[in-house]
């Protein structure tokens, strides 16, 4: 009896940005304690829920949670303030927190990131702060500023409006940094399924750059007048959603780019030769350890995903025969049909053991036996 696993698992789905991260106060004059705030906006044109939202800081990452039932409308702004804002905050008449908690930004600079649970919704980096100033983002960078918590924060809508339309559309920033995959201009990035990806940067400025992206610091290389490369990776389980790649010379210029979502499983065996056989129930075992003799599947994209497993039918020659199949993963066992019938879920870089159990009629003839099998992915 011969049987043949075939894998086809290969979705992108888009994950458009909605909630940024707008402004930092990192380094307040007054206090360290009690002084720090971080400003989002809604660049969406419909209500999004960011209730349990966490801000990631340099110093954590989650160094604060949104509280439940938070929605902000199209163009509002809400604003994180370390605990004891409201009477610590530099200026008396900056607006009041939407929200208080104790954070710690470093003053040394680092990466700020937005994530609903593990999808990371916005990514973005500041330099090396100084006492009072705060980093406004324009476009896909954050660039120093005066403070603009101005109350009420309804006021900043305009602001935000133009420095969120900084970018244009022909792939490079104003500033002066281009990001290409595979030799043209992204925005939006597909991993490769299970391999990493490397990003080409060109940053166009007087002096050589470092270039940071999530959480890794590139060196770059002349590449004519004033131009400077580097390529930086991207993993395959990189979560989707917007990220900055950011070059750091006397300020910060940043390259937003949208890494799509990737629903990819593979199994360590493409076809299964079982020889000879006289019994009439035949099981494949399966493990968890990628590689080994028993079968398995493992998670090479970067969402979770559910697993359904579906059939042809067993065939003798060019007749079909009747029989049960039953698979099991790590939750109950099915009966797999030719529609498809639920196994596991399985989260990125996750593996998960592949059982199958062959139960033949007694009037099966002996032969030769064939059948494929096929995996159905569906994100969570």
């Amino acid at each position: 009896m011969r049987t043949a696993c075939i894998i086809l698992a290969l979705v992108l789905i888009p994950l458009a940005q909605a909630v940024v991260i707008q402004e930092v106060y990192p380094n307040p004059v007054r206090t360290e304690t009690g002084g720090e705030a971080v400003l989002l906006y809604n660049n969406a044109d419909a209500d999004v829920d960011i209730s349990g939202w966490t801000i990631g800081t340099p110093s954590s990452a989650t160094d604060a949670t949104i509280p439940a039932n938070t929605v902000l409308g199209p163009d509002e702004l809400y604003l994180v303030a370390d605990a004891g804002w409201s009477t610590l905050k530099d200026n008396a008449d900056w607006a009041n927190a939407s929200y208080e908690e104790a954070i710690t930004l470093s003053n040394t600079g680092g990466t700020m990131t937005l994530r609903d649970n593990s999808t990371v919704m916005d990514t973005i980096a500041y330099p090396a702060a100084e006492d009072g100033i705060a980093y406004w983002r324009e476009g896909g960078a954050l660039v120093a500023t005066e403070p603009l918590f101005t109350g009420p924060l309804s006021s900043l809508y305009l602001l935000t409006l133009a420095a969120n339309n900084t970018q244009n559309s022909t792939g490079k920033d104003t500033e002066g940094i281009t990001v290409t995959d595979d030799g043209k201009a992204a925005r939006t990035v597909r991993p490769l399924p299970g391999k990493t990806k490397y990003l080409n940067v060109t940053v166009s400025t007087p002096d050589q750059p470092v270039v940071t992206f999530l959480g890794q610091s590139y060196a770059t290389q002349p590449a004519g007048d004033k131009t400077y490369v580097t390529s930086v990776p991207l993993d395959y389980y990189t979560p989707p959603g917007s990220y900055n790649i950011t070059a750091f010379t006397d300020k910060a210029v940043s390259y937003q780019i949208e890494v799509s979502s990737l629903l990819a499983v593979e199994s360590d065996a493409a076809s299964l030769q079982l020889g000879d056989s006289t019994s009439r129930n035949i099981t494949i075992s399966g493990d968890a350890e990628f590689g080994t003799p028993g079968l398995t599947l493992r998670n090479i994209g970067n969402v979770d995903v559910d697993v359904l497993l579906s059939r042809t039918s067993l065939r003798h020659g060019d007749k079909r025969i009747a029989a049960d199949i039953i698979a099991q993963s790590d939750k109950e066992p099915v009966n797999v049909t030719t529609s498809g019938s639920y196994l596991t879920t399985i989260g990125p870089r996750q593996a998960a053991p592949l059982t199958l159990i062959l139960s033949l009629p007694d009037d099966a003839p002996s032969g030769d036996y064939a059948m494929s099998f096929a995996l159905q992915l569906k994100k969570t």
